[in-house]
């Protein structure tokens, strides 16, 4: 790839190279495979850790990925990857159905229709609570929250694309009450993202 041969060649210059990426270069980012490439041709390489946003979402919406006696655990899944042969693969997403986890979908935007079929086909149900975030912690952030069943809908009616995160599971039930009730009690600071959680689901 250009990218990797361009650093390549200021490496060698002597120059310190650095490659710049949103969220976690090592979560759906490639950084492990541009590490390995560039090690292999005798590059020294350092990381700075960063944070992903399937993650990063927690904060920012007051939706926990984990949460007692809600969700027990965490899957970050990509909803398109390629296998060791380089076909088309998909995660497990029956076992993910039967989980209990919070499951956070990378690059699910191309084709919402289809992922939401083959959710339900999987088995999660067609109320389970979805929220999609688009450029997460970033000035220009959207969001929306949803079902497995209106999804797809949903994006297309409120135009939302990548980059962006789907956020499987009662965990965004959470969120959404949270929400609901900041806004019942009038709190100061409720801030129109907040607001646009509760707002949607007092009237879904």
């Amino acid at each position: 790839p250009f990218i990797l041969r361009l650093m390549l060649r200021y490496a060698r210059q002597g120059e310190t190279v650095a490659r710049v990426k949103g969220g976690d270069a090592f979560v759906f980012g490639r950084g492990g495979e541009e590490w390995a490439w560039l090690a292999e041709r005798g590059v020294q390489v350092d990381a700075v850790a960063g944070l992903t946003a399937g993650l990063a979402i927690g904060a920012e919406l007051g939706l926990p990925v984990t949460h007692r006696q809600v969700a027990r655990g965490v899957a970050l899944v990509t909803a398109h990857t390629v296998d060791e042969t380089g076909a088309a693969s998909q995660p497990y997403w029956k076992a993910l159905a039967q989980s209990g986890l919070t499951v956070v979908c990378y690059m699910g935007m191309s084709d919402p229709a289809r992922l939401a079929r083959m959710l339900m086909a999987s088995g999660f149900r067609p109320d389970l609570p979805v929220a999609v975030v688009q450029r997460a912690t970033c000035a220009n952030q959207r969001h929306l929250t949803t079902t497995v069943e209106h999804m797809a809908a949903d994006i297309e009616m409120h135009d939302m694309g990548s980059p962006a995160v789907i956020v499987l599971g009662e965990a965004v039930s959470h969120a959404m009450a949270m929400a609901r009730d900041a806004l019942r009690n009038g709190e100061p600071g409720t801030s129109d993202t907040t607001r646009d959680i509760a707002l949607q689901q007092c009237s879904g």
